[in-house]
């Protein structure tokens, strides 16, 4: 026969031990959850450049603000579940939002949004006694812990509300100990985790799942001990199972080395878009937009990003050693850090240090097209592609039906370039013309080098340094630096960057990274990530500059819209190429 106790809705003394040992388990899940992918949570949201800011313990106050934001959190929405709390459960909420309200003060590096975090955060905890603001103020502080705990990602918010959820449900059964209280606990925990599940999918990992699966196996026999009575005891194992296998689930993107990485950190001010590739071990490119910043894998010693010669923006090199480690980006007085993983393997850097941007830009096309990114394994100016060389001989063809006799190479060292200029010599020897050693007046100039080269070339023959016909780029140079410097260029193309699908790619460029001006190769990348790309004849196209003017070294400008060429437009300058 059940005692007075079980009929009030109590449990027997034998099973509250088990019962508040699942309720901890089911509390770690809810925190495996969220932790590791709180991007806020180690810094790169950007800190106060501070003791409590950077370092192990403003890490580990950040961590104890999430934590104790999440519990408070979800008690409040589960709180017409519950009914009135417990002395326990009322006394462990209270701990966590005075955590919460005095951490926030130390860790939150705009004091308006501490104190507003804060008070929410104590105002749930004090108000758990009442149904209506307690499930109110828990709604609010859950759309508030989404924002802190997933760094802009949907996904990411959706798992940070099922382990809030999920850590308030825990805590009245991990308090209380009572079985009653975890069956109707049931219900909201099934239901978080069910939403964590789906929306942690596309970031799986799956060694982490089977690490898990012998924890997940057992975690049902603690609920059977004592031996199963009620249908609701076997779906309580179901839901306790499921949860700890959602351990596996990780609140942030696996990091995969050669898969280019793309965050967003908070400096004061707007955010700060960070590129790094390749992720490898050797030498690395650090774009980070229009704002200029310090990085580096050493918080002691950062390097200053500048601008690069032919791109938009500010870049910075870094040395990455093998292994995992943290790119920390310093700036107006703040430090963030990005958590990285360099893999293992030999250092190796191939034309990073003078084709950095132009292999970024490719790296951030992979990154636009969206769902699995696949590794970085090779920069644009280690080869020369089939339609780009086909390309190049439809343009010479082009310079021989103008009767013109020479032509004058502009390269530079890169495997690319030595093929470009291989293909142009045998197509000029084909069609009659000579491979000039110097440029002329009557002699137009054929560049097949990378940015930084062309953008030397291209202000020689703008400042009347160099004298030539005319210059006609090769594909890859379609780059809106260089097609804004007044040097009467031109390029042979396979497609408008005007039409629909180039307009679509600059759109999803900017979501990705924002004030990111759209180039040849990243589109070139974006669409080999979705197997598509372009067939048809090429035609030379020329740019129309209408307020673009170019910038000086050292300058950098705004860039917005989904325009190829901001300020201008580039334009077909002939039929299809034979």
């Amino acid at each position: 026969m059940r005692t007075s106790a079980e009929t009030r809705g109590g449990s027997r003394p034998g099973r509250r031990l088990p019962l508040r040992l699942i309720a901890l388990i089911l509390a770690a899940a809810g925190a495996a959850w969220i932790l590791p992918g709180a991007a806020w949570a180690d810094g790169t949201h950007g800190t106060h450049d501070s003791a409590t800011g950077s370092g192990p313990l403003g890490a580990a106050i950040r961590l104890a603000v999430l934590l104790a934001v999440g519990t408070v959190a979800g008690a409040g929405v589960v709180r017409p579940l519950t009914g009135p709390p417990a002395r326990r459960t009322a006394t462990a909420v209270s701990i966590a939002g005075a955590v919460a309200a005095t951490g926030a003060l130390a860790v939150v590096d705009r004091p308006l949004l501490a104190i507003a975090l804060g008070t929410l955060t104590l105002g749930v905890a004090l108000s758990l006694g009442r149904t209506p603001p307690a499930f109110a103020g828990g709604v609010a502080l859950c759309a508030a812990y989404a924002v802190m705990a997933s760094d802009g990602r949907v996904t990411q918010a959706a798992i940070a509300v099922g382990a809030a959820v999920w850590l308030g449900a825990s805590l009245p059964l991990l308090t209380t100990g009572s079985l009653p209280e975890g069956r109707r606990l049931a219900p909201w925990l099934a239901i978080s985790g069910a939403a964590s599940i789906v929306a942690g999918i596309v970031q799986a990992d799956l060694p982490k799942t089977v690490a898990v699966a012998g924890l997940a196996i057992t975690a049902p026999a603690l609920l059977y001990r004592g031996g199963p009575r009620k249908a609701a005891t076997v779906g309580m194992a179901g839901v306790v199972t499921a949860g700890i296998a959602l351990t596996a689930v990780p609140g942030s993107e696996v990091l995969r080395p050669g898969v280019p990485v793309l965050h967003s950190v908070a400096l004061g001010g707007d955010p700060v878009p960070v590129l790094l590739a390749p992720q490898r071990p050797g030498w690395n490119v650090v774009h980070t937009g229009d704002r200029q910043v310090s990085v580096g894998t050493d918080a002691d010693r950062l390097t200053a990003t500048a601008r690069s010669p032919g791109a938009t923006g500010t870049w910075g090199m870094v040395w990455l050693p093998p292994g995992p480690g943290r790119l920390w980006i310093r700036g107006g007085g703040r430090t963030a850090s990005v958590r990285i993983d360099a893999g293992r393997g030999v250092a190796t850097s191939p034309q990073i240090r003078t084709d950095g941007p132009e292999c970024a830009s490719a790296a951030l096309g992979g990154l636009a097209a969206g769902g699995s990114p696949a590794p970085l394994r090779s920069c644009p100016a280690q080869a020369l592609g089939t339609a780009d060389a086909g390309a190049l001989r439809a343009a010479l063809g082009f310079i021989a039906g103008r009767g013109v006799r020479s032509v004058f190479l502009a390269g530079d060292g890169s495997p690319r370039s030595r093929a470009a200029a291989t293909v142009i010599r045998d197509a000029a020897a084909g069609a009659g013309l000579t491979v000039a050693a110097e440029p002329g007046a009557r002699r137009p100039i054929v560049v097949v080098s990378g940015w930084s080269a062309a953008e030397s070339t291209l202000r020689d023959i703008a400042g009347g340094r160099v004298r030539g016909e005319g210059a006609y780029l090769a594909p890859w140079l379609l780059s809106a630096p260089l097609l804004a410097i007044p040097a009467g260029q031109v390029l042979p193309l396979r497609f408008s960057p005007r039409d629909p699908v180039p307009l679509k790619y600059a759109a999803l460029l900017q979501e990705r990274f924002h004030g990111a001006v759209p180039t040849k190769v990243g589109f070139d990348r974006w669409q080999e990530a979705q197997g598509r790309a372009d067939t048809g004849p090429a035609k030379l196209y020329a740019a129309s500059l209408v307020t673009f003017m170019p910038t000086r070294p050292g300058e950098t400008h705004p860039h917005t819209g989904t325009s190829w060429l901001p300020g201008g437009t580039i334009t077909v300058a002939s039929g299809p190429l034979r």
